[in-house]
């Protein structure tokens, strides 16, 4: 790859003791003690080795190579996003239940006791419905 003229980077980290080493091209590498700061150490890299460019521009996309952790990361991360979903939904549906409830004249101290949850917290559903 040529560094210089590149618009997108791709950049392998690779964890070592000390931190991650970031492996630019088969030229160029530089390390960062945490991930965070992995992209912000490539452009200051890029700076240095290459002063007459300017990289403030230059998309930088790190990939992690983990040993094949990275799937399990990936799974736990839409499970993550899954179980939001889900609870987003539970919670439109139990505000539409406590609304319903109440239509018909159940008392917030019945629903409460009809679905599990404090008085207080059916207030606060049918507040926020």
């Amino acid at each position: 790859m040529n560094v210089k003229a590149s618009n997108l980077i791709s950049v392998t980290a690779t964890r070592w003791s000390g931190g991650w080493d970031l492996l630019i091209d088969d030229d160029h590498a530089t390390s960062v003690a945490h991930l965070k700061n992995a992209e912000s150490q490539v452009r200051d890299y890029l700076d240095t080795a290459f002063p007459g460019e300017d990289h403030a521009n230059t998309s930088i996309k790190i990939q992690v190579d983990l040993g094949g952790l990275q799937d399990d990361i990936a799974q736990a991360k839409a499970a993550g996003k899954e179980a939001a979903r889900q609870q987003e939904l539970a919670a439109a549906r139990i505000r539409r239940v406590v609304k319903d409830l109440k239509d018909r004249g159940i008392n917030s101290e019945d629903t409460a006791s009809l679905l599990g949850i404090s008085r207080a917290r059916i207030y606060q559903l049918l507040a926020s419905s």
